[in-house]
């Protein structure tokens, strides 16, 4: 406690107990060593560096309230599965910090209140407060306007329901996987500016409670949205007018997303490669989808599976890239469209496709399939999974 560390400008790693880095970014902990000594009293003004100071110290609980931050820029996994770790520090200064990825990661017992920092020049707040379970504090007064990327930054805090609404995202890219398995969260983002954000995938994976009006958001330069709806079993927004013209996967958006059944009639499918699993389990969902321009895709697994309430008008789907629809109407038990104007000459695999729909093997909805498929593929369709 008495060391005197005034000059020292970088603390990177200083008490942390790793193997070593993975990907630059991931730490492989060695929790072997424990440490939880009597620093409440260092001088740090001149720091500037605190990377991964505690990182993987599995035992550190220590007193850090009085630590001067003022001259840190780097806080990325400082406390990154400090599992113990659960001191006071609302009042760290971090107006120079700019980034803050993985800080408290796996940092199971924090629940500091954080509510004053000061964010205004932190860009990275990737994996933040992913697996933080305990975290649940108002960061409502956030500055959030230079932040380029927040993927994975509430993914697992699992008691995470802070207000967020006035959050600038102006400058968000990333949302990748942002409250995946965050099963309390459900604050209202209705009037975040997502006008720049490339990638939402897995953003609201397993987010169980979430429900917030998303109607107006800015999709127009997303081109990843898949997994995003995932098992969020009591969202229904309108996302009527989402412009999804630059989207190109959309595998298992809607999966288990029970609740859901906006109009998506209109979307802009036309880049969209990937539809797998898109609306299985999707038990409400009824929307006309008939207009759909389906040119450029190529897997349709699972893409109405179990999906019970189904049964829209896709007669003039284009289906001429698509190599696999096994599964694709399992278990949609009132789906019913005519398919004959078909294009399934690339298809590969249809196992099970129709198996528990209303399309029989002597269905006139297909009665043109006989012609273009073996024996063996056209009965496949119908057969037992």
């Amino acid at each position: 406690n008495f060391i005197d560390v005034s000059r020292i400008k970088n603390f990177d790693f200083l008490f942390a107990h790793y193997i070593k880095p993975e990907n630059n970014s991931y730490l492989l902990c060695d929790y072997k060593y424990t440490i939880n000594i009597d620093i409440s009293n260092w001088n740090t003004s001149n720091a500037t560096s605190m990377k991964g100071t505690f990182a993987c110290a599995k035992d550190f609980n220590g007193d850090l309230s009085k630590w001067n931050t003022q001259n840190v820029t780097d806080m990325s996994h400082m406390f990154f599965r400090a599992i113990s770790f659960n001191s006071d520090i609302s009042k760290w200064s971090t107006s120079n910090v700019t980034n803050m990825s993985y800080m408290f990661f796996d940092a199971i017992s924090f629940n500091s209140d954080l509510s004053r920092w000061d964010t205004q020049n932190v860009t990275d707040m990737s994996w933040m407060f992913s697996g933080a379970k305990k975290f649940n504090s108002d960061l409502s007064k956030w500055n959030t306007s230079n932040v380029t990327d927040m993927s994975f930054m509430f993914s697992s805090a699992t008691n995470f329901n802070s207000n967020l609404s006035k959050w600038n995202t102006a400058n968000t890219t990333n949302m990748q996987a942002m409250f995946s398995w965050a099963e309390n969260f459900n604050s209202n983002l209705s009037k975040w500016d997502t006008s720049k954000v490339t990638d939402m995938s897995v953003m609201f994976n397993r987010a169980k409670k979430f429900n917030s009006d998303l109607s107006r958001w800015n999709t127009a330069n997303v081109t990843d949205m898949g997994g995003m709806f995932y098992e969020a079993i009591k969202f229904n927004s309108d996302l009527s007018k989402w412009d999804t013209s630059q989207v190109t996967n959309m595998y298992s958006m809607f999966l288990k997303a029970k609740s859901f059944n906006s109009d998506l009639s209109k979307w802009n499918t036309a880049k969209v490669t990937n539809m797998t699993g898109m609306f299985n389990n999707a038990t409400k969902f009824n929307s006309d989808l008939s207009q759909w321009n389906t040119k450029n895709v190529t897997s349709m697994n699972y893409m109405f599976y179990n999906a019970k309430n189904f049964n829209s008008d896709l007669s003039k789907w284009d289906t001429s890239k698509v190599t696999t629809m096994s599964s694709m109407f399992r278990g949609a038990t009132k789906f019913n469209s005519d398919l004959n104007k078909w294009n399934i000459k690339k298809v590969e695999f249809m196992i099970s496709m129709f198996y528990g729909s209303r399309i029989s093997y002597d269905s006139p909805n297909i009665s043109g399939w006989k012609n273009k498929l073996t024996p063996a593929k056209y009965q496949s369709a119908f057969d037992k999974p």
